[in-house]
């Protein structure tokens, strides 16, 4: 959508954050060919290095330069992705100043809202230009970013990081866009607030971080969880590729022990686990069959934590325009 397509205060606000828009889509291309051209490089170089007789892990003589340049492309994807994802992280928090700030709270400060609202255009289609808009624009962005962002990490060498990782959940799923919308509903509503450029940016911002920061600790709440339990000291309950929320040891009777109850002044561990009847360790996790659940559970929350802050900020609105 540009400026030429669009009419009134919608015109208006594009024309006047026009600089922004094209930084934005600047950004946004950048980023999208880093996160393709990165990972095939390094793919290309780790299939190649793969099928010539260079060794792993020492070189010498010819394979120098070629071990050289499989550590650099590797190093260079590693990084990509732990920054791709944290940006990704950040990004509804940036969203919150930017909407809190010079997009509504400036008009708000400087009165400039008032020419809007005496030019035929009410208080409530003025703040849905400055949030609806904003909320599509940046939700599409984002979601391109997360496709490009779980491309990535399938077409690169291999090095993909744990799907409940803070930095990567939020980035390999809807859940990262509803974080997005979160930070525009909630901007709007302190700068309504507020009515100030920088304390509403600094209480969006802050409120922003604030579930962003929480949330991943009640994520492993959210779906129910698998239990296991090994049947003897070295069997490890969990498998591969799952999220633990808990583990130690299990006796005959099923009670649940302490993990490290046997390392803890006890020179003979196998003395222990026979003194006290322990048939083996247990686990409580997230198989990775759970991600997706996880990922619609909690985008469900945020959504609803963003109608209620929407609802509040128009409600807001129409008790300051009376």
């Amino acid at each position: 959508m540009n400026g030429l397509a669009l009419r009134g205060p919608d015109w208006v606000a594009v024309r006047v954050h026009r600089g922004t828009l094209w930084t934005a889509a600047v950004l946004l291309v950048l980023s999208v060919a880093l996160l393709v051209a990165v990972p095939l490089w390094a793919a290309d170089l780790a299939e190649k290095y793969a099928g010539s007789s260079c060794p792993i892990r020492l070189s010498n003589g010819s394979c120098t330069d070629n071990t050289w340049f499989i550590a650099s492309s590797d190093w260079a994807y590693r990084e990509l992705m732990a920054k791709a994802g944290v940006a990704l992280l950040l990004l509804p928090v940036a969203f919150a100043l930017f909407v809190a700030g010079p997009l509504i709270a400036r008009e708000l400060e400087s009165g400039t809202y008032r020419m809007s609202w005496t030019q035929s255009v009410s208080p409530a289609r003025w703040l849905t230009t400055r949030t609806v808009l904003p909320a599509l624009a940046l939700g599409a962005g984002t979601a391109a970013l997360i496709g490009m962002y779980r491309w990535a990490r399938w077409a690169g060498p291999g090095v993909r990081g744990n799907w409940y990782a803070d930095s990567t959940f939020p980035a390999t799923g809807p859940v990262g866009v509803a974080y997005v919308l979160l930070a525009v509903a909630l901007a709007a509503l302190a700068a309504l607030l507020v009515r100030r450029t920088l304390p509403a940016m600094g209480i969006a911002g802050a409120a922003t971080s604030i579930v962003i920061w929480v949330m991943p600790h009640l994520r492993g709440h959210l779906w129910p969880t698998t239990y296991a339990a090994g049947n003897s000291p070295r069997s490890w309950p969990a498998g591969p590729n799952t999220w633990v929320q808990e583990q130690g040891l299990v006796d005959s009777s099923g009670k649940r022990l302490p993990y490290d109850l046997c390392l803890k002044g006890m020179t003979d561990e196998n003395a222990c686990w026979t003194k006290n009847h322990i048939s083996g360790p247990y686990a409580v996790f997230h198989r990775a069959s759970d991600y997706w659940p996880l990922q619609l559970v909690e985008t469900g929350i945020v959504l609803a934590l963003t109608a209620l802050a929407a609802a509040a900020a128009f409600r807001l609105l129409r008790r300051t325009a009376a």
